[in-house]
């Protein structure tokens, strides 16, 4: 802080001096004294400002001379003779504070410093600071410090001392110094550089030439290797030249001869001046800058195709540099690859990009005009040098773009759906709507002209070839199947579709409507052509009506339509889509019947010039007729047609007044025709016949017929109603001698006719016979209420009575006077019999005959035996039997039945034997029923029915049943069983295998009840079942009933008697079946039926036939276990006397 202290010891009291005895740095040593005195203990004295201790600095002098060299001298320190004083050198000292040594020998001044001194050279070139201003005590202007001396006013043409500094330390010494400055000369550089960028341009031969201040180009001389003088420098490829020699200090100019290629010429001199020595390791550098030529590059947008210009403004380019773009200085202005300008074409369709730097550019289409593709490839183009005196190079290019095209699809849609009609073949044809110009100018298409004709392949599309952008009209030449031409072009424009599409496409859809068609009916009478208003028809479609569309416009089956005929017997749909139809009449009108064929019609596709096509279907419908066809019975049956029958026919309705009335008679073939029989609601029709011919029997039947709503009469559009007129009926009796059989005459015969309610019984109160052979009453007269004698007749010489005439009914002829030398034709205590009732019927034949014999009344016979296989349906029985009379004189019979269960594989649940006794009709009576021995039944067990003639049949006379006790069937399936309703039970549990004898007495019949039927029931059989051991050995009833091993068989046996109802060569019939249930689950194949056999008749053998049934086995397994009663075969039975056998 400027003020120094000190402390010393504690000293004793006194007075005291201070002296400085080393003075601080810088300063000088101080010859004052300081007293003061210590006269208080402890008491510390300070110096005051008063007692401070001042030093005086330490000051010195500088002092320089400055002396200057001639030109090219080198002046030494001990030269100074030579030397020349510098007057007006300015040198300017800095204080330490206010510079900084490098470290490099050079230094700098601090920003804002100022210097300490300035001083001057005089006239003898000496400077120094003796005159400059200090403080009064101060021994010198430049106190004790580090000083810097610089010459910041070197003489001109003389260079300056280089910076040096020195110490101030010693007080009052002057420091000197000697500043010899020499003359400038220097080495100079030239060197060409760019004028935008300042960097040397590296092209080689840039000329130049220096100026003298006067602009006399300097003259340069050489002597080796020989003796030239130049005043032109060329540059090298480094952009830089040396001149030849140093240039003394002066003012010059640099002038440019030729600039380098790419460079424009530099016309102005360039001014330097040499004012400070250069050497040529650090030499003036002088440059001369020069423009680098730049250019403009224009693009001209053409037609690629026709070369003309395209004048349209918007067209944009970029331009790209196709290589580094660059200067000679090597400054890349614009790297490879990028964008060095856009441009953008003016109404006339050019662009120009200015101010380029030479090189090679791409031209790159960014915007085309409309109308033309982008030009995808880029044109290159070059900015080359175009010499030094050229301000701009230019370029140009022609860019070619290619007009952009369109190609029309064409296409087929339905008109009414809207869906595409995808199918090959429809033909287009592509005309121009307008001139078709592209934007330079060239017509491409006149109007009108056709451009292109096209056909739709399987996709059912159409493509043109490429056209050029414009208007077009598309207009369909040959439409698709089903569908009508559609004559209206459809305008198409092909717009442009941008630049970067190549090819653009536009659609043309072409609506055609579907053809459709029209069902005309056109309906006539069938028999006579005429009109038939009224008949209805229904049209439904007879598969899918689907148009090329895909669309299903009816399904099949649909209704489409309902329609019906007018007066003129014509009908027609509205318009229908292409297909095929059913057409169906549903009603038709009175007096016609109804077409019930389904008539299939095809609405064809037409061509396509046809809007509606029509399909014409002619349709007859046959009046509803009446045919009556009448026969003719002959004699001998045959039926022949009839002429002559009249009829009445007529039709009431629901009221029963006549709405109908006609009548008509048959002709020559038999018939007669009522044609349009109405078919009025309600109507009943009746015929019936009115007259006919004498010979013929009058049909008395009123027939009911009808017409239905269709005009069908039995579902038939002409119902053909055959009748027949029987011949009236003749029965012709003959007479015969039993044993010659010669014929008889003089026998009586009456005819009677019943007349009686309903029919005559046949049985008489049960004393009927077969065949027809009846038993009058007790007494033997014919009942005059019930019977009506017709006619009466005598057998002539030949036997033979006949009446004729007879009409439909039951008649009775009676032998009445049996011929005197013949017995009666049936002779029995306190009666006559010998009738015959026969029914005169169409069933019947037109002539009938009846012969009667004399016929032996006894009769026993004995059939041991008859079978039916179950497979063959063949029967095996004897052809004689023995007569007997048993042990108490009654004349009997007797049958065996033998059965077995044939191939069965499976038990039987249920098996029994039903014998319906029909023997019984001829008088005969069962007497005694033994049951055969049976091998095979499950439970070894049989029980026995009956019935009789006065069982009710409806009645349930017993539960008993004979698979009670028999073991389940593992196969077996339901609950069926045989019916025992209205059986009486003889005997139950009768043991099977063992014969049983049952007497028909033990049942205690009431009078006049017989049995009239027997069933031995089972029950449960195996497989083997039978009554014989062997089947296969039976030849003759005759014959002993056992197999050829002798062994005896015992089948079941009847006994019975004949009553006074028996007639003398009556046919014996009985037949014996089986019924058999088998609950299984398997099926197996049905057996074949079996027949019973005929019997002859008296006299001329002619045969009556009658059948025995089976009855099949139930859940599916038939079963024929036959058991056949005994048969008597054509057996003539003769009356014999005593008990001769006949």
């Amino acid at each position: 802080d400027g003020v120094a202290q000190t402390a010393s010891d504690l000293l004793p009291y006194g007075t005291y001096e201070l002296r400085e005895t080393v003075p601080p740095e810088g300063y000088l040593l101080s010859d004052e004294v300081w007293r003061f005195e210590i006269r208080e203990d402890g008491k510390v004295v300070e110096a005051t400002t008063e007692q401070a201790i001042d030093d005086q600095v330490k000051a010195a002098e500088c002092f320089i001379i400055k002396v200057g060299t001639k030109i090219g001298d080198d002046v030494t320190e001990g030269d100074k003779a030579d030397a020349i004083p510098l007057p007006g050198v300015e040198f300017s000292i800095y204080a330490s504070k206010d510079f900084v040594d490098n470290g490099d020998g050079t230094y700098t001044v601090r920003d804002g410093a100022a210097p300490y001194a300035t001083i001057v050279t005089d006239e003898n070139g000496i400077a120094d600071t003796s005159y400059n201003p200090r403080p009064d005590d101060q021994h010198g202007a430049l106190p004790y410090d580090d000083y810097l001396v610089i010459e910041t006013g070197p003489k001109p043409n003389y260079d300056p001392i280089e910076p040096f500094t020195f110490s101030a330390r010693e007080d009052k010494k002057v420091y000197h110094f000697f500043a010899n400055n020499t003359y400038v000369t220097a080495g100079v550089e030239l060197v060409k550089v760019d004028a935008e960028s300042g960097l040397p341009v590296l092209v080689a031969g840039t000329q130049l030439q220096v100026l003298d201040a006067s602009k006399t180009p300097i003259v340069w001389h050489e002597t080796y290797p020989e003796a030239i003088s130049y005043d032109t420098l060329t540059v090298g490829d480094t952009g830089r030249v040396y001149l030849p020699q140093k240039l003394n200090a002066g003012s010059y100019y640099l002038r440019e001869v030729s600039a380098p290629e790419g460079y424009l010429l530099g016309h102005a001199d360039v001014p330097f001046t040499v004012s400070t020595t250069t050497d040529w390791d650090d030499p003036l550098v002088v440059e001369y800058a020069n423009m680098p030529q730049k250019g403009s590059v224009k693009a001209m947008k053409v037609d690629a195709e026709t070369g003309e210009p395209v004048p349209a403004a918007g067209i944009e380019f970029d331009l790209v540099a196709a290589s580094d773009i660059k200067t000679g200085d090597g400054v890349v202005h614009v790297p490879a690859g990028e964008i060095a300008a856009h441009i953008v074409t003016a109404a006339d369709g050019t662009a120009t990009a200015e101010d380029l730097y030479l090189g090679s550019y791409r031209i790159v289409e960014t915007l085309a005009p409309e109308g033309y593709v982008l030009n995808g490839e880029p044109v290159d183009v070059t900015l080359s040098y175009a010499g030094q005196e050229v301000e701009a190079a230019y370029a140009e290019s022609e860019f070619g773009d290619v007009p952009q095209k369109g190609i029309i699809e064409a296409h087929k849609v339905d008109a009414e759906s809207g869906l595409p009609v995808a199918v090959p073949g429809i033909e287009f044809r592509v005309t121009a709507a307008a001139d078709v110009v592209t934007p330079d100018g060239t017509v491409r298409a006149h109007e009108g002209d056709v451009v292109a004709e096209v056909v739709t392949g399987d996709d059912g599309k159409a493509e043109t070839p490429e056209l050029y952008l414009g208007r077009y009209e598309v207009e369909e030449t040959l439409a698709p199947d089903g569908y009508v031409l559609n004559g209206e072009p459809v305008d198409v424009t092909l717009s442009y579709a941008g630049q970067e599409v190549a090819v653009t496409r536009a659609g043309a859809v072409v609506e055609d409507a579907p053809q459709k068609g029209v069902i005309e009916i056109v309906k006539t009478d069938e028999a006579d052509g005429r009109a038939v208003p009224g008949a209805v028809y229904e049209v439904t479609a007879a598969a899918d009506i689907v148009t090329p569309d895909g669309t299903v416009h009816a399904s099949s089956g649909d209704v489409v339509a309902t329609v019906t005929t007018g007066d003129d017997g014509k009908a027609e749909t509205d318009e229908l889509y292409l297909g095929d139809y059913n057409v169906r009449e549903t009603a038709t009108p009175d007096g016609w019947a109804i077409d019930h064929e389904t008539h299939m019609v095809e609405l064809s596709y037409a061509g396509q010039e046809v809007k509606v096509t029509r399909t014409v279907l002619e349709t007859a419908d046959a009046p509803t007729t009446f045919i009556l066809l009448k026969k003719a019975e002959l004699i001998d049956g045959e039926l022949v047609d009839y002429a002559g029958s009249e009829w009445h026919v007529w039709a009431e309705d629901a009221a029963g007044e006549i709405a109908y009335d006609a009548t008509a008679t048959t002709g020559e073939d038999g018939s007669f025709v009522l044609e349009r029989i109405p078919h009025g609601d309600g109507l009943a029709y009746y015929c019936q016949e009115t007259k006919t011919g004498d010979d013929y029997i009058l049909d008395p039947e009123v027939y009911e017929f009808s017409v239905d709503e269709e005009g069908l009469i039995a579902g038939e559009p002409a119902y053909v109603f055959l009748n027949t007129n029987y011949h009236k009926r003749i029965i012709e009796a003959h007479k015969v001698d039993q044993d010659t059989g010669e014929p008889v005459g003089k026998t009586g015969f009456g005819l009677y006719r019943w007349i009686g309610e309903g029919e005559p019984d046949p049985t008489f109160g049960g004393r009927q016979g077969f065949h027809g052979v009846f038993a009058d009453d007790p007494d033997g007269e014919v009942d005059g209420s019930l019977w009506e004698m017709v006619a009466e007749g005598t057998t002539d010489d030949m036997g033979a009575v006949i009446f004729e005439g007879l009409e439909f009914g039951w008649y009775m002829m009676v032998e009445a006077v049996p011929n005197p030398d013949y017995a009666e034709w049936w002779e029995s205590a306190g009666s006559t019999w010998g009738r015959y009732l026969f029914k005169a019927d169409k069933d019947s034949d037109v002539r009938q005959t009846q012969t009667y014999g004399n016929m032996a009344i006894s009769l026993e016979c004995n059939v041991s035996k008859a079978t039916i296989d179950r497979t063959s349906a063949a029967f095996q029985s004897d052809e004689r039997a023995p007569v007997r009379v048993d042990n108490v004189g009654k004349e009997r019979y007797r049958y065996d039945v033998a059965f077995d269960a044939g191939s069965t594989n499976v038990r039987a649940d249920q098996y029994a034997v039903v014998d319906p006794c029909e023997f019984v009709n001829l008088g005969i009576r069962l007497d005694t029923l033994v049951t055969p021995a049976a091998y095979g039944d499950t439970d070894g067990l049989v029980n026995v029915w009956y019935r009789t003639n006065m069982t009710d049949t409806s009645a349930v006379y017993s539960t008993a049943s004979a698979t009670a006790g028999n073991p389940p069937n593992q196969m077996a399936d339901g609950t069926d069983r045989i019916g025992t309703v209205g059986w009486r039970l003889w005997r139950e549990g009768v043991a099977a295998g063992a014969r049983t004898r049952l007497d028909v007495d033990g049942l205690g019949l009431a009078a006049g009840e017989y049995v009239t039927g027997i069933m031995l029931e089972y029950g449960s059989v195996e497989v083997g079942f039978r009554t014989l051991q062997d089947m296969s050995y039976l030849v003759y009833a005759t014959e002993p009933l056992d197999n050829s091993n002798g062994e005896v068989v015992i089948p079941n046996s009847v006994t019975s008697h004949i009553t006074r109802n028996w007639r003398d060569g009556q046919g014996l019939y009985d037949d014996a079946h089986d019924n058999v249930i088998t609950r299984v689950i398997d099926t197996f194949g049905f057996a074949s039926s079996y027949h019973g056999f005929s019997t002859g008749t008296a006299g001329n053998g002619g045969a009556l036939t009658a059948t025995g049934d089976r009855v099949p086995a139930l859940e599916g397994v038939a079963m024929l276990l036959a058991a056949v009663a005994a048969v008597l075969l054509g057996i003539w039975a003769t009356r014999r006397e005593e008990g001769e056998g006949a």
